[in-house]
């Protein structure tokens, strides 16, 4: 997606997209162009999404690496970074290991806690066969927007990637309970997924941390309220307006 020009002497608020797994830096744009006058907006795939290569191994820290590595080569000072469940943990997760320093995170449905039967559950739910007769469409999407490799691939990675996260804690990072950048944690109303109780239990875990439940909204980034989600942005962006 395009940076909106910046009229001369008054330069935007920059918000960075990180996209969700499975997903890509586009999937944020329907909530992006009604902001595309107000803010500079930056977006990026994360290795072995899209049309990026993929690497031998996904993990957390190598997406964390990826998002700094992303803002020094664009060379961005004052950012704001706004991650859809993947896409908010790595951002958290790298702001806690002091890789980055925005002005402040906003999470979207983003699931902090994975537990072995947790991870069970998912790991049959993202089977190719099992998507390919419940769901075809969905198969015929991811092999549209990943270009690197097929949806059977995507998800075979998928699963590799989720046993990781058994063993990644976000809470017990030294730097949790020092934090002094912002970090909002949003949540879906009607989310299946990622349960009010996590979400809550880590806004209380990590300093500077608030909590705010999105009416209506399930896990999918396309069911938020675009209103609700869009006032709440302004609103916490206001001090960069002004």
């Amino acid at each position: 997606m395009s940076t909106p020009q910046i009229a001369q002497g008054f330069e935007l608020p920059c918000i960075i997209y990180c996209h969700g797994l499975l997903g890509t830096k586009n999937e944020f744009d329907f909530l992006a162009l009604p902001l595309k006058s107000e803010f500079q907006f930056f977006s990026f795939n994360f290795d072995g999404h899209g049309e990026t290569k993929y690497i031998p191994e996904w993990s957390i820290t190598n997406f964390a690496t990826q998002l700094a590595n992303f803002i020094d080569h664009n060379n961005l000072k004052d950012y704001h970074i706004i991650g859809y469940s993947l896409g908010g943990y790595v951002a958290a997760y790298a702001l806690l290991q002091k890789i980055i320093f925005p002005a402040f995170v906003i999470t979207i449905n983003t699931k902090w806690e994975w537990p072995c039967e947790v991870v069970e559950v998912e790991l049959k739910k993202l089977g190719y066969e099992s998507i390919q007769l419940k769901a075809p469409k969905l198969i015929q999407h991811w092999n549209a927007i990943h270009t690197n490799a097929n949806a059977k691939e995507m998800l075979a990675r998928a699963q590799k990637f989720l046993i990781q996260m058994q063993d990644l804690q976000i809470a017990s990072i030294s730097n949790a309970t020092n934090n002094t950048i912002p970090i909002y944690i949003t949540h879906g109303e009607r989310d299946k997924f990622v349960t009010e109780q996590e979400s809550q239990k880590i806004s209380h875990v990590i300093a500077t941390t608030s909590y705010l439940t999105i009416p209506g909204m399930q896990h999918p980034l396309e069911s938020i309220d675009k209103d609700f989600f869009l006032n709440f942005l302004r609103e916490k962006l206001n001090p960069a307006i002004d």
